[in-house]
C-alpha cells in the first residue's frame, strides 16, 4: 500500500436519499428559449455577407431538359449568379442507393424537381430573376401509381438503374421501376392456406401525406475562401450530411462543418439529406458568401420529402379455434422519384406488416417504386402505418364474420416470450407485454359493457356511436453499425456538461437524456445540461435522429460516458489513498469512500483533479466519452428475411371512442387511448405528451390527410388552406388517456425502450374499426372524411 496523501476536505453522510431524476417530470431543458424566443432557429442566423437563393422548379413530371435559357436572369440587378444542375458532371446522391442529382440537368422526374437556381442580394430578387429564366423541355409519358408502374409496359424512369452504386443488402430490378424488392419467407405459405379452415383476402391504400412541420426546412451553405464548407441546417443527422456532402464534392470530412440549431419539428421529414446538397451546391457558385435557402410552404409539399404511400394485399389463413396459420403480403410503396429516402422503409414495412402476431407460415413481397411524383422519405412511424392499417383492419373483419371477440382474437395470437415474429426473431418477457396493453384498452374502453349498450346506441336516429382498437409493434429501421455517443465533462462546482450529437426537434430528448445522466451520476437534475445544438466540428458521433432510438440509445451511451468519469474519479482516490484497486470504492453522488474505512472524499475534492494541503496535485478533470451499439444486429437473409435484423421490440394497443353524426357525417372522438410498455418512463409528462401528440397526428391521414394529384402529377392542396391537419380544436373535447407499462427493456437506460414513433401506428386501424363498430361500414382506404360518410350513409 502506497502513502496516502493528507486530505484537505472532509465527508459528510447526512442521510439525505439520492436524488430520484428518471420517472420525474422535470422541466423542459429548452423551455424558456422556446416560450420567450431565445432559441436559435435556422431563420434566425445572420451571418455576414449572407446571400439568398430560389430555385426554379419542373412544371412537368417527366420530362427531358432539352435547354435552359438564363440570360435574363443573369440581367437582373442584385443577382450574383444564375445555377443549373450542368456543374454537377452527372454525380448523384445517396448511401443506400446513389440514384439522385442535387438539382436536374437531363431529365425531370417529379413535378417540383430542382432546375436551376438564382443567388442574388435578397429573396425577393432571386425570385425575380427564377421567372426569368426559360427552360424547353420535351415532355415523356408520366406513370404515378405503382401497381402501374410495376408492369413491364410502363415508362422507365431510371434507365440507368443497373449502373447506379447501391448498398449490397438492396435489391434492385434493372429495366423496370422496382428498386428493391425485400423478402420474408417463414415456413410454408402455401401449406398453411391448405390448413385452415378459412381464408381471407382483401386490399387496403395508404395516401401520400405531408408532415407539415411548423419549421419550413432551412439551410446555409458557406464555402470559405480556404476551400471548407460550413453548413447550418435544420437536419435531424448532422453527420450523415457531412458524409454525403463530403463524398458529393470530394472534400475529406475535416473540410466539412454541419451546425444544427434548434430544430421546428421533424417527423423525420429532415432525416437523411433533403435540401443541404441542392443548397451547398447552389452556393458553390457564391464562394466566400454564406447562401441561404429556406422553403415556402408551398415548397414544403414537393422541395423536400412526403411521407407513406402504399398499397397493400393481404391474405391470411385461420383455422375455426381462431388460430392463425398463414399470411401472405404484397405491399408495393410508392416512392416517388427517387429511391434513397424510401429504400429502408418497406424494410420496416415488410417485417412489421404481419402485426404483432405468431404466425407459423408467412410470405412478404414489399416492393419500393419509382414513381414521377414526389419522393417519400421517413415519416413518423417509418413503413410501419402502413402494415398495420392492413392488418389490424383485417383482425377485426376476420373477427366479425367468425364470430370472435376482436379482443380474445388479438390475445390468442399476439407474440408472447418464446414465440418467433416474422424474420424468426424469438420473443423474450424483457421485449415487453403485449397481452396486457390490449387488455388495458379494452378496459379503458369499457368494451365488455360496450357489448351490451351497442343495440341501444344504434337505435339513436342522429347519432351513431362506436368504439376500436388496433394492437400494434414497432422496431428501429437502422444500419447494423449506426452508433450514438455522448461525451461529459465536470465543471468546477460539480455541475455537468453533455455533449451529444442527438437533434432535438421537439421531442424533448435533451431533457430526458439530462435525466438519465443526473441519475447515473446521482446528482439532482438541475446540475446536468444537454447541449442544444450540434455541431460535427465538436460534437461527438451521432449517425441519425431516427428510429425512436434516442433514449434508447444515446441514453445507453450516457450512462457509460457517467461510469467512466465516476470511474477515473475512483481510481484518483484510489491514488490519493495508496490503494491497488477501485474494487471497494463506493459513490453515491457526494462521497468516494470506502465502506467501514477512515478512507472518504467528497466530489467536490476530486472533480478537478486532486490537490493536497501542500499544493502537491494529481489527477485532472473528470470526463468521459460513451458509445452504444446494439450488440449482435445482422442483416437480413437477402431470400428469406430471416435474421437477427431488429435490435429491439415495442408493444403496443390504441383505441378510439367515437360518435359519428349521421346527418353531417362529422365524427368526434369522445376518447383516444393508448397503453404501451415503454420498459422505464424516463419523464411521464414529456412521454405522455409525445403519445398524445402522436395521436393526433395520426389522425390526420385517417380522417382528412391526403395529397391530391392533378392528372399531369402536381399537387393540388400545396397550402393550409386545402391541406388540413389536425388542430387543437379538434380535439378540445376529447379525452386522451396514456397507460404506460414497465417491463424493463434488457438493455436500455434503466429499462427504457423507444416510444416516439409509436404513437402513430395503429391510430388509422383503431378509427376505422370503432367506425365500423358506429356505422356497419368497412373502410379499406383513408382518409374517412365526413363526405366519404355521408355518401355511404346515403347508401343505406
Amino acid at each position: 500500500m502506497r502513502s496516502v496523501l493528507p486530505v484537505e476536505k472532509s465527508c459528510s453522510f447526512d442521510g439525505q436519499p439520492i436524488p430520484q431524476s428518471v420517472g420525474v417530470s422535470v422541466l423542459r431543458q429548452d423551455a424558456v428559449d422556446k416560450v420567450t424566443g431565445e432559441g436559435r432557429f435556422i431563420a434566425d442566423i445572420k451571418l455576414p455577407g449572407m446571400l439568398y437563393a430560389k430555385v426554379l422548379r419542373s412544371p412537368h413530371a417527366h420530362a427531358d431538359i432539352v435547354n435552359i435559357d438564363t440570360g435574363a436572369a443573369k440581367a437582373v440587378e442584385g443577382v450574383h449568379a444564375v445555377v443549373t444542375g450542368v456543374d454537377l458532371k452527372g454525380k448523384l446522391i445517396g448511401e443506400c442507393i446513389n440514384d439522385q442529382p442535387p438539382m436536374a440537368h437531363t431529365k425531370a422526374r417529379f413535378v417540383g424537381e430542382p432546375v436551376a437556381a438564382v443567388i442574388a442580394d435578397s429573396p425577393e430578387i432571386a425570385m425575380e430573376a427564377c421567372s426569368k429564366i426559360i427552360v424547353t423541355y420535351n415532355t415523356l409519358q408520366p406513370v404515378f401509381d405503382p401497381r402501374e408502374a410495376m408492369k413491364p409496359e410502363a415508362p422507365i424512369i431510371h434507365e440507368d438503374l443497373r449502373e447506379y452504386e447501391c448498398f449490397k443488402t438492396f435489391c434492385p430490378i434493372p429495366g423496370s421501376n422496382i428498386f428493391h424488392h425485400f423478402k420474408v419467407k417463414k415456413g410454408d405459405v402455401e401449406k398453411g392456406f391448405a390448413e385452415a379452415d378459412r381464408i381471407f383476402e382483401h386490399d387496403f391504400t395508404y395516401p401520400h401525406i405531408s408532415h407539415a412541420q411548423l419549421e419550413p426546412h432551412g439551410c446555409i451553405a458557406w464555402w470559405k475562401m480556404d476551400g471548407n464548407l460550413d453548413v447550418y441546417a435544420s437536419a435531424q443527422s448532422p453527420f450523415l450530411v457531412r458524409h454525403v456532402l463530403a463524398k458529393l464534392f470530394d472534400l475529406p470530412h475535416t473540410k466539412v462543418r454541419v451546425v444544427v440549431p434548434y430544430i421546428g419539428g421533424g417527423f423525420g421529414g429532415k432525416s437523411d439529406c433533403t435540401i443541404e446538397p441542392l443548397t451547398a451546391y447552389i452556393a458553390k457558385f457564391a464562394k466566400g458568401r454564406p447562401v441561404r435557402v429556406i422553403l415556402e410552404r408551398e415548397e414544403m409539399f414537393c422541395g423536400s420529402l412526403i411521407g407513406r404511400g402504399c398499397h397493400v394485399i393481404m391474405k391470411t389463413g385461420i383455422k375455426n379455434d381462431g388460430t392463425l396459420v398463414a399470411r401472405k403480403i404484397d405491399l408495393a410503396f410508392n416512392a416517388g422519384a427517387y429511391g434513397e429516402y424510401c429504400i429502408n422503409i418497406i424494410v420496416g414495412g415488410g417485417q412489421n406488416s404481419t402485426g404483432p402476431y405468431y404466425i407459423p407460415n408467412v410470405q412478404i413481397d414489399a416492393r419500393a417504386v419509382y414513381t414521377n411524383l414526389p419522393f417519400v422519405g421517413a415519416f413518423r412511424g417509418y413503413g410501419h402505418p402502413e402494415g398495420h392499417f392492413a392488418a389490424e383492419r383485417q383482425m377485426d373483419i376476420i373477427a366479425e364474420e367468425m364470430g370472435f371477440d376482436p379482443v380474445e382474437l388479438r390475445l390468442k395470437n399476439c407474440l408472447k416470450p418464446g414465440l418467433t415474429n416474422a424474420i424468426g426473431q424469438t420473443m423474450h418477457s424483457h421485449n415487453g407485454d403485449l397481452p396486457t396493453c390490449i387488455k388495458k384498452v379494452a378496459e379503458a374502453l369499457d368494451l365488455d359493457n360496450w357489448k351490451k349498450l351497442y343495440k341501444e346506441q344504434k337505435e339513436d336516429e342522429r347519432y351513431a356511436r362506436g368504439r376500436g382498437f388496433a394492437a400494434l409493434m414497432k422496431s428501429p429501421v437502422m444500419a447494423t453499425n449506426a452508433p450514438s455517443m455522448a461525451q461529459l465533462r465536470f465543471n468546477e462546482d460539480c455541475t455537468v456538461n453533455i455533449q451529444v450529437s442527438a437533434t432535438d426537434m421537439g421531442q424533448g430528448s435533451i431533457t430526458a437524456l439530462g435525466q438519465i445522466a443526473a441519475q447515473a451520476l446521482m446528482l439532482p437534475a438541475e446540475k446536468v445540461k444537454v447541449s442544444a445544438e450540434t455541431d460535427t466540428e465538436r460534437h461527438p458521433y451521432d449517425w441519425q435522429t431516427v428510429a425512436s432510438r434516442t433514449t434508447w440509445m444515446a441514453g445507453n451511451a450516457v450512462i457509460r460516458a457517467c461510469n467512466i468519469a465516476i470511474n477515473q474519479m475512483k481510481r484518483l482516490a484510489a491514488e490519493v489513498w495508496g490503494l491497488d484497486s477501485i474494487e471497494n470504492i463506493e459513490y453515491n453522488g457526494k462521497n468516494f469512500f470506502v465502506p467501514d474505512s477512515e478512507f472518504c472524499l467528497p466530489i467536490d475534492a476530486l472533480v478537478m483533479g486532486y490537490t493536497d494541503s501542500s499544493g502537491k496535485a494529481m489527477g485532472g478533470p473528470a470526463t468521459g466519452i460513451g458509445y452504444f451499439l446494439p450488440p449482435g444486429i445482422v442483416y437480413h437473409d437477402d431470400e428469406t428475411g430471416q435474421g437477427n435484423a431488429a435490435a429491439e421490440w415495442t408493444f403496443a394497443c390504441q383505441g378510439f371512442d367515437i360518435t359519428v353524426d349521421k346527418v353531417t357525417g362529422m365524427v368526434k372522438i369522445n376518447k383516444m387511448v393508448t397503453a404501451i410498455d415503454v420498459g422505464k418512463v424516463i419523464n411521464p409528462q414529456l412521454a405522455r405528451g409525445q403519445l398524445i401528440g402522436a395521436m393526433v397526428q395520426g389522425l390526420g391521414p385517417a380522417v382528412n390527410e391526403k395529397l391530391n394529384y392533378s392528372p399531369e402529377g402536381k399537387i393540388r392542396n400545396d397550402n393550409f388552406t386545402d391541406y388540413k391537419i389536425p388542430t387543437l380544436e379538434d380535439v378540445a373535447d376529447s379525452e386522451a388517456e396514456v397507460i404506460f407499462l414497465e417491463t424493463p427493456q434488457e438493455d436500455g437506460p434503466f429499462g427504457a425502450r423507444p416510444l416516439a414513433e409509436h404513437g402513430v401506428v395503429g391510430i388509422a386501424p383503431a378509427f376505422a374499426n370503432a367506425l365500423r363498430d358506429a356505422i356497419g361500414k368497412h373502410y379499406f382506404d383513408i382518409p374517412i372524411t365526413a363526405d366519404r360518410i355521408l355518401t355511404d350513409l346515403a347508401k343505406e
